[in-house]
């Protein structure tokens, strides 16, 4: 959308205001913790949340075997 316009994104990947809203509408009574307006995005924010987290637990285990 155009709030993105200051974000290097090709303007090809930037979604049109009504398509980004009604993919939200549809999915508004999701009881998912983060709602999303496609089902592709969606699944793109937990993949990215598992990597988030894959690389705090690598970091904590990296500080375990440091302090031994």
């Amino acid at each position: 959308t155009d709030s993105a316009s200051a974000l290097p994104i090709p303007k090809d990947f930037k979604a049109t205001p009504e398509k980004v809203g009604s993919g939200l509408a549809k999915n508004i009574h999701s009881n998912s913790f983060i709602i999303t307006n496609s089902f592709s995005q969606n699944l793109q924010i937990k993949f990215d949340m598992l990597e988030i987290i894959e690389f705090i637990v690598a970091f904590l285990k990296i500080q375990i075997h440091w302090k031994k």
